[in-house]
């Protein structure tokens, strides 16, 4: 018998079979796939509310820490409002005053040096520049006395900062449109946050 009667040919269903094998392995990548990219995106979305929620805390604390210096400092809360938002550069040297010789004004202005800085991130550095967590950081300081009460009244701080993913395609929204006498900002873009809360001043009651 010869030699080459002795291989065996394929038959059609054995290719039929070998055919749904390959479309069964490449509907198993395919599905792989999705389902990889479906954590990816899981993931990604997740490390931006983590983000996202960290601005927001970190906002609250820098809104928390000016009012209690201001509490501590009530001779002077109108040194400490603001006309236009403030956070966007810092200019001339800090204020230095002892803290037997200061005046609340004095005080005022070295608590507002101090507290820009942190909000520009000066606590954190990279390569000797400051990061912060929050992007584009602006904050206004509104206070409305309480009647003949000059120092005593209402204290509201906000701060306006940039989420992550503003559309690389759009122009970036600018700080110069905030104001300090709208509440919201005409760009919906930027986030917000504000924090009322009551202001007495003890010498008020003496005048």
């Amino acid at each position: 018998m010869p030699y080459n009667s002795l291989l065996t040919t394929p038959t059609p269903a054995h290719n039929r079979h070998a055919g749904l094998a390959l479309i069964e392995v490449l509907v198993t990548i395919v599905v792989m796939s999705f389902g990889l990219l479906a954590i990816a995106i899981t993931q990604l979305s997740a490390k931006r509310s983590a983000f996202e929620a960290s601005q927001r805390t970190y906002a609250i604390y820098l809104a928390q820490d000016l009012i209690d210096r201001i509490r501590t400092n009530t001779p002077a809360t109108t040194s400490y409002t603001t006309a236009s938002p403030i956070g966007g550069s810092l200019t001339g040297s800090r204020p230095t005053c002892a803290a037997a010789s200061c005046t609340p004004q004095e005080r005022a202005a070295q608590d507002m040096w101090d507290w820009v800085s942190a909000l520009r991130g000066a606590g954190v550095t990279v390569a000797g520049n400051a990061k912060t967590t929050l992007v584009e950081p602006r904050a206004c300081v509104a206070f409305t006395p309480d009647s003949i009460l000059t120092q005593t009244g209402v204290l509201r701080v906000t701060l306006f900062w940039l989420p992550l993913g503003i559309d690389p395609n759009e122009a970036p929204p600018d700080p110069n449109d905030l104001s300090c006498a709208e509440r919201d900002p005409a760009d919906p873009r930027w986030q917000r946050l504000s924090l009322d809360t009551y202001v007495f001043n003890i010498e008020d009651l003496n005048r």
